[in-house]
């Protein structure tokens, strides 16, 4: 592999000091990571032992290649070197190197010093569930000590400072917090109380930087006050307004906007007066003189949101008001700043005293059951090398993402060095997006301007083409580019691709026009444009070569997982493939509701909101009139129904009798419940929820449809998840709790899908890492998350710790002035983060960026000389803070990227209108008088194609593969799905065909092909609860262990991938017309049994359960459904099938087929 000079030199570093990488977005660090270790390990000349090494990456995933990439090239150099046994000792060496993720790291430093540690030696990690429990209870036992050391006097101070039961328990748990990622956090607690009780100290840390901040922010709007001016100037083409000439009928664009801006300037100079007098009054040291200049009239505004060009100095206008009223409140703040310096300092020692109370209770629950998280681990590790425990043992310490690292991390890393002289790190601190893990940015920044640290620059992109790379280097290369991004100077990327398509994919700003900002338009516009790009022959490149586009090279990067659901469900309405990645919000999956919704039902049955949800599930399809009808039930309290608990009134129904539909829909669900409940009081929680899945069928009835495999994977998932709690009550809670914390998620089940024929749909943070040749960034028009700028406290363990004061006895509270300095260093954390979110998105796109934003349309009323109400639509600005404001910005400061055609901007109504021609997008809407001749001829018009209106649009595969004469087999009604326990085994009558083969497909659905012995395999599933003791007597084994026995078996056993029960959809001329539009297709979907991919190709198989048959009979049967099977799979996966089977349980024999292609 040829390496850039760049590259090379980061590979090389072998110096007395450290190093800091800073490697920009795909810039090949993980081969350069790799080259870089592994030449360390195999220089004879100087060498390195392997498990002197310390290698620390940000996920499992890169450790695990990490070593593996090692591990080959190790033996490599053993087959190229035989007799060498340096070689041969590194690589056994290799096996015991700490290579490994920070969390695993730092339980290694525990585990190998723990007699240094005041733990146990089986102290294990717990999960966030189990964290959230502790920390519950930790709340409650801290509330009953307040209540005991306490007397009620000082109870009521502390109610009075910081307000009732829930406001302390959240301060105790939020400075807790804060303390777990900081290092020494009591020592700098101490510090914090002894700055708030020193007025010169308390002067020194926050009065003169808050002083700088306001003249700072009062210098910003001056400057923006003066651009402005300058601007409205130049628009200016006389002194004097333009009248009418002689028969003109109205004022040029040109003069009108003259007139308005010569109207307009004496305002906006008198707003940059107020701005230079307040400020000059305010560095005076005259209080009084900066708030009475800043409150001096601003005269009127004039009315600028009518013109194109002067329009946007509206948001000027506003921007001054804001910063003005800041400044008056700043100033008040300063007037009285030592008054809240003693307010503040009683309120953060009563929070204080909260806090370690907390953390003692807290702490004390997880010793007593040798339990630690995270945090714990990292404390505990700094605690351990501190101590001496693992100083000396690593020679080199190699870090892989440290943008990513928190305070403690680095401070473990420093304790562990041969005073920092041997530390590696690499990062981008552009790319640092997890700042709700604490994750400090500021930290490799610093080191990167250290003269402790040589810091290696790489800025080659070999991932990106050259479109994308210009398009982000002058979004944010400019001077004016935010601090808040990165402190370091703007290093422009290059392209390392060899492919030149500069031009022909130009970055897209697309604005849909919607009623708000959380209309689904956007969405809409996503999923037409995707579709309309692969129908279209849009090209991207594999390798060297160009193909058209496919589903599986787009990406879609959201912000908010919700959006992530609302997304898919479009697509899936616009029949695009589409898979989630990286979700973890899983009990919001509507699987999942269903399912808790019946387990709740079943141990409260008189919660009706369980009760209902349960009622409304696919299980029991009540309607909406079902419901009304059963809440206003006869015999119930008719004044109050309300009142009658729902289950009440499904059971007096019953009672009443009935035969129609919903009646039977009552007995079915009382009959489950009682048998469901019975089983409750003797039955784990997982097994309670299998049997749930048993008697209600949800699992199966969950399973239709395109993601059935995805949900299925998740309630499987939720019977792992029930495991950990014997009783149904607490995991219902522990759900609940997950459910509505802010911090705690479970993940979802990972289904392995065939992705690469699938739109990706993930949030910023999942995409880190990976790349696609087309990216969308949507959800670019929405507001960052500021909401902890409100919260009492706000941290930072560089600026310090500010304190919002209250007083609940005589209702008020305020911002202070040490409040309103940190909340400005928090916001501008925020920002910088939005915008590295930005980067991070932007520079995962390989060829094609196209960034949408919802563009929110006002209507504006105006008056006609009439005095008649006319309204015009205008669409609004961007939102404030958000990354579609910034881009717009740019727009306007930069006019090369328009010049240069690197930047597109486009708005577009709707995903529908968008696709119509100028001239239909606007025309007016005319009231027309019906034309009785045209509707005459309307209605005797005889549609020509009335045969293919007779053509279903959807088929199932087999309804249209196989041969319509046979019935009575297991197709006899097309595929269906395995409904839990069928009604055939509780009444013992006979399997019909139908039912037996879908018996035997979840058999085999299940079934571990590398078993040998089929009787062990199926009392396997037996006890899985997978099938039923009758449904365990139904299946005839010496059938399945024919299946286990043949060729087919033993080659999907070896094969590279396998996949069963796969859901398929192609298009089909179902009405076999010459030259099919689009018009004749019919959609086809169905299920394939199962493939598998043997070198790079794939091989089908359907099972089939007909008796008295034939090879013969069955292929002449089925090769039509095979055709389509086939048809679909190369569609979706890409991969060409090159076998078609079909295997009899009846014949115990493998048949393949010849297909036809369609």
């Amino acid at each position: 592999m040829n390496f850039t000079e760049q590259q090379q030199k980061a590979i090389d570093y072998r110096e007395s000091t450290s190093a800091a990488v800073s490697a920009s977005a795909g810039s090949g660090k993980t081969a350069v990571l790799v080259e870089h270790i592994a030449r360390l390990i195999s220089d004879e000349s100087s060498p390195v032992p392997a498990d002197r090494i310390a290698a620390v990456t940000f996920t499992e995933k890169a450790s695990a290649e990490l070593k593996s990439r090692l591990e080959k090239r190790m033996e490599r150099l053993i087959a190229e070197n035989p007799h060498s046994d340096f070689y041969r000792d590194q690589l056994v060496r290799l096996s015991f190197a700490q290579i490994s993720t920070i969390s695993s790291f730092c339980f290694s430093l525990v585990k190998d010093n723990i007699r240094l540690l005041p733990l146990d030696e089986g102290i294990r990690v717990i999960d966030e569930v189990k964290s959230g429990e502790l920390s519950q209870k930790a709340a409650r036992l801290m509330m009953k000590r307040f209540y005991t050391e306490l007397s009620p006097g000082e109870q009521s101070e502390f109610y009075r400072l910081l307000g009732g039961e829930r406001q302390l328990v959240e301060l105790a748990v939020q400075m807790y917090k804060f303390f777990s990622n900081i290092p020494d956090p009591h020592r700098w607690i101490g510090e914090q109380l002894k700055i708030y009780t020193d007025r010169e100290l308390f002067e020194e840390k926050y009065v003169k930087p808050y002083k700088e901040q306001v003249l700072r922010e009062l210098n910003i709007t001056e400057k923006m006050l003066e651009e402005t001016v300058n601007e409205i100037r130049a628009c200016i083409i006389s002194e004097t307004p333009i009248k009418k000439a002689k028969g003109e009928t109205e004022l040029s664009a040109e003069a009108q906007t003259s007139n308005l801006a010569l109207k307009g300037l004496p305002y906006f100079e008198n707003l940059k007066n107020i701005a230079e007098r307040s400020e000059n009054a305010f560095k005076s040291g005259s209080l009084d003189s900066a708030l009475r200049e800043a409150s001096a009239e601003q005269g009127r505004s004039p009315a600028l949101g009518g013109n194109a060009v002067l329009s946007k100095f509206v948001e000027v206008k506003e921007s001054f008001k804001e910063s003005i009223d800041e400044f008056k409140a700043s100033v008040l703040t300063l007037t009285d700043w030592d008054r809240e310096r003693i307010a503040c300092l009683e309120t953060l020692q009563r929070i204080y005293y909260l806090e370690r109370i907390y953390e003692e209770e807290y702490s004390g629950l997880k010793r007593r059951e040798a339990l630690a998280d995270f945090s714990d681990l990292e404390k505990y590790a700094l605690e351990a090398v501190r101590k001496g425990g693992g100083k000396g043992r690593y020679e080199y310490i190699i870090v892989d993402e440290f943008q990513d690292s928190n305070d403690i991390q680095y401070e473990i890393f420093k304790e562990l060095s041969r005073d920092e002289s041997n530390l590696y790190f690499v990062g981008d601190e552009k790319q640092c997006i997890y700042a709700f893990r604490n994750a400090n940015p500021e930290i490799f920044t610093s080191l990167c301007k250290s003269p402790r640290y040589n810091n290696i620059k790489l800025t080659k992109n070999f991932r990106s083409g050259e479109d994308v790379i210009n398009t982000v280097n002058l979004l944010f290369s400019s001077e004016n580019k935010p601090i808040s991004f990165s402190e370091n100077p703007w290093e422009d990327m290059s392209c390392g691709r060899g492919i030149d398509f500069c031009g022909k994919n130009k970055s897209e700003l697309v604005k849909v026009c919607a009623e708000s900002n959380t209309s689904d338009k956007e969405l809409m516009y996503v999923a037409y444009r995707i579709r309309h790009m692969v129908k279209s022959g849009f090209t991207v490149h594999k390798g060297d070569t160009e193909h058209p586009c496919g589903y599986g090279d787009f990406a879609v990067l959201v912000r908010r997982n919700e959006t992530a659901v609302r997304l898919r469900k479009i697509m899936e309405e616009y029949g695009i493939p589409a898979v989630s990645v990286g979700e973890k919000e899983f009990t919001n999956l509507l699987e999942v509701e269903q399912v808790t919704a019946i387990l709740s039902a079943v141990i409260r049955p008189n919660d009706n909101m369980s009760v209902a949800k349960s009622l409304m599930s696919p299980a029991y399809g009540f309607t909406a009139e079902d419901m009304a009808r059963v809440r206003l039930a006869e015999g119930t309290d008719s004044a109050e129904p309300k009142k009658t608990p729902l289950y009440t009134n499904l059971t007096k129904m019953d009672k009443a009798g009935g035969e129609d539909p919903l009646h039977r829909k009552i007995r079915r669900f009382l009959t489950d419940m009682k048998l469901l409940r019975k089983e409750a009081g003797s039955s784990s929680t997982s097994a309670l929820i299998r049997k749930i899945y048993n008697v209600t069928a949800i699992d199966s009835i969950m399973s239709v449809g395109l993601r059935g495999k995805e949900r299925l994977a998740n309630l499987r998932l939720l019977v792992r998840y029930g495991r950990d709690y014997p009783r149904p009550a607490d995991f219902l809670s522990a759900l609940k709790n997950i459910k509505s914390s802010r911090e705690i998620a479970l993940p979802q089940a990972q289904v392995k899908e065939r992705e690469e024929s699938s739109v990706k749909l993930m949030s910023i943070h999942a995409s880190k890492g990976l790349q696609f040749p087309v990216v969308f960034v949507a959800e670019t028009n929405i507001s960052p998350n500021t909401r902890d700028r409100f919260l009492k406290m706000v941290y930072s363990f560089k600026e310090g710790v500010g304190i919002s004061v209250s007083d609940n006895e005589k209702l008020y509270k305020y911002r202070t002035l040490s409040h309103r300095l940190l909340e400005k260093g928090y916001l501008d954390r925020v920002m910088g983060e939005e915008l590295r979110l930005l980067y991070v998105a932007m520079t995962r796109a390989e060829e094609k960026l196209i960034v949408t934003a919802s563009a929110e349309i006002r209507k504006k009323e105006k008056k006609s000389r009439s005095g008649e109400s006319e309204y015009t639509e205008e669409e609004a600005p961007p939102v404030k803070d958000s990354c579609c404001r910034f881009i717009c910005k740019r727009l306007e400061k930069v006019p090369a990227m328009m010049d240069l055609s690197q930047w597109k901007e486009d708005i577009v109504l709707s995903p529908e209108e968008d696709s119509e021609t100028d001239s239909e997008q606007n025309s007016e809407k005319e009231l027309l008088k019906p034309d009785f001749r045209l509707i005459k001829e309307k209605l005797k018009f005889r549609y020509p194609y009335k045969e293919l209106s007779d053509i279903p649009a959807k088929f199932t595969a087999t309804a249209l593969g196989v041969k319509a004469e046979e019935s009575g087999d297991e197709n006899s009604s097309g595929r269906a799905f395995y409904l839990g326990l069928p009604v055939f085994i509780k009444k013992n009558k006979p399997l019909t065909p139908k039912e037996r083969g879908d018996l035997y497909h979840k058999v085999m659905e299940n079934l571990d092909f590398s078993a040998e012995n089929a009787e062990k395999e199926l009392s396997r599933l037996e006890k899985s609860g997978v099938i039923s003791e009758k449904e365990r007597t139904e299946i005839k084994s010496g059938e399945i262990q024919g299946f286990l026995d043949s060729s087919l078996c033993k080659r999907a056993v070896k094969a590279e991938e396998i996949n069963r029960e796969f859901p398929i959809f192609t298009t089909v001329n179902a009405a076999n017309t010459e030259n099919p539009q689009n018009e004749d297709l019919s959609f086809i979907q169905g299920i394939a049994d199962m493939f598998f991919v043997e070198n790079g190709e794939i091989v089908l198989a359907d099972y089939k359960t007909n008796r008295n048959t034939t090879a013969k009979k069955l292929t002449e049967e089925y090769k039509g459904q095979l055709s389509i099977y086939r048809k679909a799979l190369e569609e979706m996966t890409g991969l060409k099938v090159r076998e078609c089977w079909l295997y009899s349980f009846s014949l115990g024999q493998c048949i393949m087929v010849d297909t036809d292609p369609l």
